[in-house]
């Protein structure tokens, strides 16, 4: 569970407002850099008094107008200049969108639930001593930076919890980037299927008039006719847009925070050998042939991502890294992720890794809850362990998910190989 809140315009003249952000889990860092201690002064008692009293009286919402916004922005950046430069761009990129947007309205941060924290006075204060040090140009604390800077949760947006590393915030706009990213895939798909179409038709109308001059023509003109047939066969990439056998992406994870400066990967320490062994029996025991193929060098050259602030374990690199290539085999579920995603997961894991099908649990039925919804994963294990499947949960202690799918004749070898790479291995069951 972690704190929801939203960014959204509300109008001076008007009782009207406009959804700007949606923050599901952690409170994204760079909300915080928007608040300064007068706001937090202001506002303090009523949010406490928001989260201990069911009188509506009291509000969970913090205002900012554009004077506000015009000078914590200038302290934020000069802030994240000197401790955190990697992210000052981005941080430019959302506050001049803010600008852009606010016209003559106020800003308002809304607190919708909060959890990581036992109670809202925990939080706000958290919130006040943060502030308090970005004035005075003091770095997040270990604690701060897992929860507020931890993989890139400073944005955290519906629609996209993982925002792209160069995208543009105002493409974050809920609604606009929903339309724009749905619309997109749809013309690629409108494409692609029309270009496949036309391609295939003119190569059975090529092949027909290969075998034609082959029966009623000489050799040496069936060879000439020949020729424009094998360019048209081996020219699919460039009519169609994707070849016969399109190569996997190289990953682009190449770069990390340390300190404020970009490290190379060769500039990291190596992985301990127990570590390295653990990821690569895992491997062994959870994917196919063809991914250890692609997995093994990766993980024989793996270093260790324990002390770096963008990922804070190795874990979290390989995690990355097998969302950038496409391979479906370490799992990692936000507590908030629909059920739709994990059934596409799993089942992609089953036929990519083992070559196996099975009837999962109708997402209907759920009526569009999480996977933290009761009895979701229990559910979802039941017809794996039907086919001597099932999932196994690596213990991260945060509030995602990260799951492994192996065969039940090998959870032990999966449980020692998980202690070797330096978590603990849980397991959901419906009992009988």
């Amino acid at each position: 569970m972690g704190n929801r809140a939203t960014l959204y315009l509300k109008s001076k003249q008007h009782k009207d407002s406009q959804l700007i952000f949606e923050a599901n889990n952690h409170l994204p860092f760079f909300w915080i850099l928007l608040l300064d201690l007068n706001i937090i002064k202001n506002n303090k008692n009523d949010f406490i008094k928001s989260f201990s009293s069911n009188n509506k009286t009291y509000e969970s919402t913090f205002k900012i107008n554009i004077e506000n916004l015009e000078k914590n922005t200038v302290i934020a950046l000069d802030y994240l200049k000197k401790n955190y430069p990697l992210i000052t761009e981005k941080f430019k990129s959302f506050s001049n969108y803010l600008k852009e947007t606010i016209s003559d309205n106020d800003i308002v941060l809304d607190f919708l639930e909060i959890a990581n924290f036992s109670t809202a006075t925990d939080l706000i204060n958290n919130i006040e001593n943060i502030i308090k040090n970005v004035e005075k140009s003091i770095r997040l604390t270990k604690n701060d930076f897992s929860e507020y800077l931890y993989k890139e949760t400073y944005v955290y947006l519906t629609g996209d919890d993982n925002l792209k590393r160069n995208a543009s915030f105002s493409d974050f706009n809920l609604e606009y980037y929903e339309e724009k990213k749905a619309l997109k895939i749809e013309e690629q798909k409108r494409k692609n299927k029309k270009m496949n179409y036309i391609f295939f038709i003119v190569s059975f109308i090529f092949l027909l008039l290969f075998f034609y001059v082959y029966i009623n023509f000489e050799f040496k003109v069936f060879i000439w006719w020949g020729i424009p047939f094998l360019w048209w066969s081996s020219s699919k990439d460039i009519i169609t847009g994707k070849g016969w056998f399109p190569k996997r992406k190289e990953s682009k994870l190449v770069k990390i925070f340390n300190n404020g400066n970009q490290k190379t990967l060769e500039e990291l320490p190596e992985l301990n050998t127990t570590e390295k062994k653990g990821y690569i029996e895992l491997t062994k025991l959870c994917c196919s042939i063809e991914t250890q193929k692609i997995l093994l060098p990766f993980l024989e050259n793996l270093k260790d991502f324990s002390n770096e602030e963008e990922y804070l374990s190795t874990l979290n690199y390989v995690i990355d890294y097998l969302d950038e290539n496409d391979l479906f085999f370490i799992i990692s579920l936000d507590w908030k992720q629909d059920i739709e995603t994990l059934e596409w997961e799993i089942k992609k894991a089953l036929k990519n890794n083992f070559g196996l099908e099975t009837n999962l649990p109708n997402i209907d039925d759920y009526e569009k809850k999480s996977v933290s919804f009761h009895n979701v994963f229990e559910d979802f294990d039941k017809p794996l362990r039907e086919i001597k499947f099932q999932m196994g949960f690596i213990d991260t202690q945060s509030d995602e998910y990260v799951i492994v799918i192996h065969k039940i004749e090998d959870k032990e070898k999966v449980i020692k190989a998980i202690h070797q790479i330096g978590y603990e291995y849980l397991e959901r069951k419906t009992t009988v």
